[in-house]
């Protein structure tokens, strides 16, 4: 597994930081960090039963869920808002989409968590933890022991 000191720089690597002091994530600028970093966040959640993987739908947040279910060898799902209702696209059935393992390059107004909790609370599924990119750790997970 990787170690956190290792995750920091992982997500480093796919940090943009602008003149600013803004700063965003770009997974287009380096696929072997961003495979390692799927590949860490599989090993963190294995023991937790992940049956699919959810993100937002912006193209950074689908490769992220992409990579991550690939290693944990589940289905990826990707959320979306429009005119106000919530869309899951594939749409997870009750045997694949269980335990749902949300993933973000980060969780903001735009991107929140607790819809999508409540959206598969009312289809009998479970959010059960989250992985998110964050300094100066690389990665916060939720929802885990």
């Amino acid at each position: 597994m990787t170690t956190s000191p290792d995750l920091a720089s992982l997500v480093a690597s796919v940090t943009v930081r602008e003149a600013d002091g803004s700063s965003w994530y770009d997974l287009s600028s380096h696929p072997v960090s961003v495979d390692a970093i799927g590949g860490a966040i599989a090993d963190r959640v294995r023991d937790a039963g992940i049956t699919a993987v959810i993100s937002w739908w912006t193209p950074d947040e689908a490769v992220l869920a992409h990579v991550v279910a690939s290693a944990l060898g589940v289905p990826r799902s990707s959320a979306e808002l429009e005119l106000g209702l919530i869309t899951l696209s594939p749409e997870l059935n009750a045997n694949n989409g269980r335990r749902v393992l949300l993933v973000a390059t980060d969780f903001d107004f735009n991107k929140p968590q607790e819809p999508l909790r409540v959206l598969l609370e009312g289809r009998g599924q479970a959010l059960v933890a989250t992985a998110s990119f964050s300094e100066p750790e690389g990665i916060r997970f939720t929802g885990l022991d």
